[in-house]
């Protein structure tokens, strides 16, 4: 006899207890609880998994997967990692490679080559909208936000070091709270008054 509704999960217009049975005869399915029905896990999943997506796999079918969320789960991927992450290669899990999440300060959609903090295409930030500079007129960090933090001014890049869309924020001098330029008469603000 053919049921009306079923009481748990429908797969191929049959009444099962559980999508889970199917996972001996090499079928990978996951149970739907809003359908009430046994969909099949996503094609980059290495087996089962627990919901619809290539996020919800237990295991990759590929060797490169990228965190959802910290401690939450992986996402499996193709072959390149996914839009402002990188491929850590000195970390790998099972020989799994991880995709890393890019630093904060690069600017989105950009992405990255590695970990660095700064503007630099091979293993650190692909493009970013304010480099903050150390005294020595080195990098320190890229940030998002496109105005210079407090006790730094923004500084014209006459040498043409870096791509004229970004912001460069030199810091002040170190009697200065404020300032518009290098230099302690440049101070707007002093930090001894």
């Amino acid at each position: 006899t053919q049921c009306v509704t079923c009481i748990k999960f429908l797969y191929n217009g049959q009444c099962v207890p559980s999508c889970e049975n199917f996972n001996a005869l090499g079928i990978h399915l996951y149970s739907n609880s809003t359908t009430r029905t046994c969909e099949l896990c996503d094609p980059f999943c290495n087996g089962s998994c627990v919901g619809q997506g290539p996020a919800q796999c237990n295991r990759c079918l590929t060797d490169l997967f990228v965190r959802v969320n910290e401690g939450t789960g992986i996402q499996c991927l193709n072959e390149t990692c996914i839009i402002d992450t990188y491929v850590d290669t000195n970390i790998t899990t099972d020989s799994k490679m991880e995709c890393l999440s890019c630093f904060s300060g690069c600017t989105a959609g950009f992405g990255c080559g590695g970990p660095l903090t700064i503007l630099n295409s091979t293993n650190g930030c692909n493009h970013c909208n304010t480099i903050i500079l150390k005294r020595n007129g080195e990098q320190d960090y890229c940030q998002r936000d496109l105005t210079c933090p407090s006790r730094y001014y923004q500084l014209e890049d006459d040498q043409d070091l870096f791509p004229s869309d970004i912001t460069l924020c030199s810091p002040c001098h170190e009697l200065c709270a404020t300032c518009s330029g290098a230099g302690v008469e440049r101070c707007e603000l002093c930090m001894f008054v």
